[in-house]
């Protein structure tokens, strides 16, 4: 060992002996604690020298599978053992480490770490991460890049005219990550050569966190004064169910081999016992518009034709089913109240309520029509709504239709700032879908354009800026979108190269190549 990396290993001993025992004395000699820093160095350790896509895909899975003691996963009547996990990961460190000046996450700190060890990476022309990255096309960079600057802005111009800080950095956290963790999976992942495995974590956390909603569904009890679950596990499972289905979905509309119509069949039943389980209504809007979109894309092939025809012949009978269940409260007709629950505003006071809150937005849209009053500030209430303060002390932060409450808070210029980077993901997985020369690229399109259309349908419907989980799904999906479309010759490549040694992923596209798509 030479004299300069003796001393660095030394300082690093002597740093971990010190951190070890201060937390020791701070921790009261808790064991557990007193080996939380070598086992962290240890961890921070092993990420400096693994390839970045496996950590990329640990910290998605983690991120989607861990509870998040902000949701309210199980009500708090039950944990699993890796609740302290979650805790640190996806919850503010101070409420493990009593320390109030760390108020972030463990996400805020791994993801700046990795892009740290990206850019070492890069320019040390390390070899760790292997050769023949396919880029990304550069609109998916330029708009995230452009999104995270608006969020940036939008930011400050809500503080500059009175918004409250501690509100304004919940409002906008989810928001500013997802772009940074887009930039983190843009140089972590290969390309399509990363799908499969992509695709199999997410069908896995799915399947994961389904079984747990059906579990806790059958053997938990729900805390007092419930009798049934008003939901499982958490609001945003909704879209990890779905997503898990429309990967599987993809895979099999795609290539109908009888290996996929197995895959289907032992993974769908899981997951539509999950959405039961965890009685989120939301959540067959988001399967109903993956399937649509399906259809849309693959209409050519025999099996979305004899589904056409199926529909077809079929719709007399939905329609007679709808209207002699519109009224019924029997349980045959129980799809129908699920409908009308989320169209009907008379059909119960939680879709009435939404239906006031949704006007009070437009309202507060109406008064600043351009760039909103910015994060940091409440919807004005031009019609009154019940004080639920006490249970939701910020609800005026954080309305159910956070879709409509981005265009409040943020003003026409502002959301489309924020909202653009979606729009160009399915842009280019469109274009990709329709160059794709595999089965396995096309699927890999349809699953980006079902990532951003749940993630949509969760924000419009059910507070879904605050979850995590949207980022852990679309920003991976921009990726994959980004990269599939110049591998696929959808979108021309630059000309230079984004990793030292890497191979270019087709030839620049021919002066027409651009047209038909």
């Amino acid at each position: 060992m030479s004299g300069t990396g003796g001393v660095a290993y030394a300082v690093l001993l002597a740093l971990i002996t010190l951190g070890t025992v201060a937390v020791a004395i701070v921790a009261n000699g808790n064991v557990g604690a007193a080996l939380a820093p070598v086992l962290l160095i240890a961890f921070l350790y092993a990420l400096w020298k693994i390839p970045l896509r496996y950590s990329v895909f640990l910290l998605i899975f983690c991120g989607l599978t861990l509870e998040n003691p902000y949701e309210g996963f199980s009500h708090g009547v039950w944990q699993s053992p890796l609740a302290p996990l979650g805790a640190a990961l996806l919850g503010n460190l101070n409420r493990l480490t009593g320390i109030q000046a760390m108020n972030f996450t463990g996400i805020d700190l791994l993801v700046p770490f990795l892009l740290l060890v990206a850019a070492f990476r890069r320019v040390t022309h390390s070899t760790i991460d292997g050769k023949g990255h396919v880029e990304t096309a550069r609109p998916m960079r330029v708009f995230a890049l452009i999104s995270l600057l608006a969020s940036f802005g939008l930011w400050g111009w809500g503080l500059a005219h009175g918004g409250d800080f501690s509100q304004s950095l919940w409002q906008v956290h989810q928001i500013l990550v997802l772009p940074v963790f887009f930039f983190l999976c843009d140089v972590s992942l290969r390309g399509p050569r990363d799908h499969a495995a992509l695709a199999k974590i997410i069908v896995a956390a799915g399947l994961v966190r389904g079984l747990t909603a059906v579990y806790l569904r059958f053997n938990v009890k729900p805390p007092p004064p419930y009798v049934h679950y008003p939901y499982a596990t958490t609001h945003a499972d909704s879209m990890l169910f779905a997503a898990a289905f429309a990967v599987v979905l993809a895979i099999f509309v795609e290539r109908t081999t009888r290996r996929n119509l197995l895959l289907l069949a032992l993974t769908v039943p899981v997951l539509f016992a999950a959405m039961w389980a965890n009685t989120r209504r939301l959540v067959w809007v988001e399967v109903g518009g993956v399937a649509i979109a399906d259809y849309l894309f693959c209409r050519r092939r025999p099996l979305v034709r004899a589904l056409t025809r199926a529909v077809v012949l079929g719709l007399p009978l939905i329609l007679v089913y709808m209207v002699a269940g519109w009224s019924s409260s029997s349980g045959i007709f129980a799809p129908v109240q699920t409908v009308r629950s989320m169209i009907d505003p008379t059909s119960d006071s939680s879709t009435e309520y939404r239906e006031i809150e949704n006007l009070n937005l437009i309202f507060t849209l109406g008064s600043h029509p351009l760039l909103g009053p910015g994060f940091g500030h409440e919807y004005l209430e031009a019609v009154p709504l019940p004080d639920i303060s006490e249970t939701f002390h910020a609800y005026r932060y954080h309305p159910h239709n956070a879709l409509l409450g981005l265009w409040a808070f943020t003003g026409m210029i502002g959301f489309s700032g924020l909202w653009v980077m979606l729009v160009v993901a399915v842009f280019l997985a469109a274009r990709a879908h329709r160059r794709a020369k595999s089965p396995a690229e096309r699927a890999a399109a349809l699953s980006c354009i079902a990532a951003v259309i749940i993630y949509t349908n969760q924000v419009f419907g059910d507070i879904g800026l605050v979850s995590w989980t949207g980022v852990f799904l679309v920003a991976p999906a921009m990726a994959v979108a980004g990269k599939l479309a110049v591998a696929t010759g959808a979108w021309p490549r630059v000309a230079r190269r984004i990793f030292p040694g890497s191979a270019p992923a087709v030839a620049p596209l021919a002066a027409g190549g651009m047209q038909g798509a």
